[in-house]
């Protein structure tokens, strides 16, 4: 059996933080989560501007995808929401547009 003591030592030295997000999609609320922003709303405006502001950096698209589309300005998903589909899918791969469709 555990001293009260014991076990009061044991909780106060534990740490924990955690973020929290809805969003559009699971995609996005694990997004919106990792950059730690704690939105709990249904407003679509809120959840919209707030992914838009998001670097690509944060997102899971390759190092290589990201590089490319730094190349021609794009830092922000607010940027990279603004091309044309048609123009992502000729340039780029497959696996951008399914991401952008997530």
């Amino acid at each position: 059996m555990q001293s009260k003591h014991t076990s009061s030592i044991f909780s106060s030295s534990l740490a924990a933080c955690f973020c929290y997000a809805t969003g559009f999609s699971p995609f996005s609320a694990i997004l919106l989560t990792k950059l730690g922003s704690n939105i709990l709303t249904e407003d679509k405006k809120c959840i919209d501007s707030t992914l838009r502001a998001c670097p690509i950096s944060a997102t899971e698209l390759t190092k290589k995808q990201i590089e490319k589309l730094s190349r021609i300005g794009v830092i922000t998903l607010g940027d990279l929401l603004k091309l044309p589909m048609s123009e992502v899918a000729r340039g780029f791969d497959i696996e951008l547009v399914t991401y952008i469709g997530k």
